[in-house]
């Protein structure tokens, strides 16, 4: 099939429900592949996270113009932005745990889970993981668990906490799981690790504003020094490294997956005209706009 849409926007995942006060909810990938396949075929965009765990059957799955061919025993995991679609079924069962940032806060302690778990940083994450034999049988068994408890009203005692619980215990599991695990795990009472998360939810927010670094630090209420010195122990990166990345990602996305003409592409990504856009675009990929997408069409 065609990785091109017939718009000139993106369009959103629309099954995660907006009035889902929680922020989580949980589907049968089997129902979802079934009575939404005119969703799941084509290529959307994810405004929330989604974990899907894989029990049976296999396929392919596309994310962000990539395919990554499933089976029993994998666990998917897509951040919010991201462009995804299932372009081969047969016979898929398993879970999806669709969420929200909200869901991740931890009241009692003013946390987010996105601090602790490297497999959620949309950055430096990968959306595929294949299972070993001793952990998946325990993921099956917590999904089974998280089941349960979403069965409980809203109002049973304990509810929130115990789905947060089950669901940080699934991650643990798959983040164990990976070999050689390097990610630095953050700490939100570590300071550079604080003002790291900080500033790459203010680059979702203004990346196509086309802000510099000193915009950034200066919105956070730092000096640019302190925030490339924040960058640079959390990730070893530069803050401009890591605006660039998100610009061009975005770049990728929609070239590959709207009609947009690259003139418009570049008037999103930071007023750009298009004579500097496709040096930019170069540079960092050695291949003009329009090269890429023709490559990836």
């Amino acid at each position: 099939m065609s990785n091109k849409m017939n718009n000139t926007e993106l369009e959103t995942n629309s099954l995660f429900p907006e009035d889902q006060e929680m922020g989580f909810t949980l589907y049968n990938l089997e129902d979802v592949l079934s009575a939404n396949r005119e969703v799941t075929a084509k290529p959307q965009r994810n405004d929330f996270y989604q974990v899907a765990w894989v029990s049976s059957g296999n396929g392919i799955t596309v994310v962000d113009g990539k395919n990554y061919h499933y089976g029993p025993n994998t666990v998917f995991i897509v951040q919010p932005g991201q462009v995804m679609y299932i372009s081969h079924d047969e016979g898929t069962h398993g879970t999806a745990i669709c969420f929200n940032e909200g869901f991740l806060v931890d009241d009692t302690h003013k946390e987010n889970l996105l601090l602790k778990y490297g497999i959620l940083d949309a950055a430096y994450a990968q959306p595929y993981y294949q299972l070993d034999g001793k952990a998946a049988p325990v993921i099956r068994d917590l999904i089974e668990d998280l089941r349960t408890e979403c069965g409980q009203p809203p109002s049973a005692f304990g509810h929130r906490r115990a789905l947060q619980y089950l669901f940080q215990l699934i991650l643990i599991i798959v983040q164990r799981t990976i070999p050689n695990y390097s990610w630095q795990t953050m700490d939100i009472t570590n300071p550079n690790h604080a003002l790291f998360i900080r500033f790459r939810h203010l680059l979702e927010e203004h990346f196509k504003e086309g802000w510099k670094v000193w915009q950034y630090a200066k919105q956070l209420g730092v000096s640019e020094k302190m925030l490339s010195n924040a960058v640079r122990v959390t990730v070893g990166l530069t803050p401009a490294a890591i605006v660039k990345d998100r610009s061009i990602t975005e770049a990728k996305r929609l070239l590959q997956y709207s009609d947009s003409s690259i003139s418009t592409i570049a008037l999103t990504l930071g007023g750009m005209d298009q004579s500097n856009f496709n040096n930019f675009f170069r540079t960092v990929t050695g291949e003009t706009p329009n090269e890429y997408r023709k490559r990836m069409k």
